[in-house]
């Protein structure tokens, strides 16, 4: 079994890189499918995103939640993460801009597990902190 030390870094990693594919995906007008693939593998089998009241769950929901989401990068921040055995919790603040303006500061409560591909969210829970000029519902 990895050491704290090592399943923090792969869970700050699966952050990183569920904002990262999900951006490239949208970015590219929704045309890179190897980021599309990406973004799906940052989740669980049954995974699920619940964001303004929606919840997406499993491939087909998460397919739906990308096929809505606006073209915008995701900075993820301040990451607590808490670890209990294949379990952990994590609290982050998610950033969202459009161009060079911040449309949104969202908390995201997220629940991961160990999988034996490694680290998977098992449920991404996104809340609207504050807005900016942009429409936040269709964020991921």
């Amino acid at each position: 079994m990895a050491s704290s030390v090592e399943d923090q870094h792969e869970i700050t990693a699966l952050l990183h890189r569920y904002a990262n594919s999900i951006d490239r995906y949208t970015l590219s007008g929704k045309q890179d499918e190897q980021a599309l693939e990406e973004w799906l593998g940052t989740f669980a089998d049954d995974g699920l995103h619940e964001f303004a009241g929606k919840i997406h769950a499993g491939r087909d929901g998460l397919l739906l939640l990308a096929d809505q989401a606006l073209p915008v990068r995701h900075f993820i921040v301040n990451a607590e993460i808490n670890i209990d055995g294949d379990k952990a919790s994590v609290r982050a603040v998610q950033l969202i801009y459009k161009g060079l303006s911040l449309g949104a500061v969202n908390w995201r409560h997220d629940e991961a597990v160990r999988t034996p591909e490694g680290w998977r969210f098992s449920k991404v829970l996104v809340s609207r902190t504050a807005g900016g000029l942009l429409n936040t519902d269709s964020f991921v």
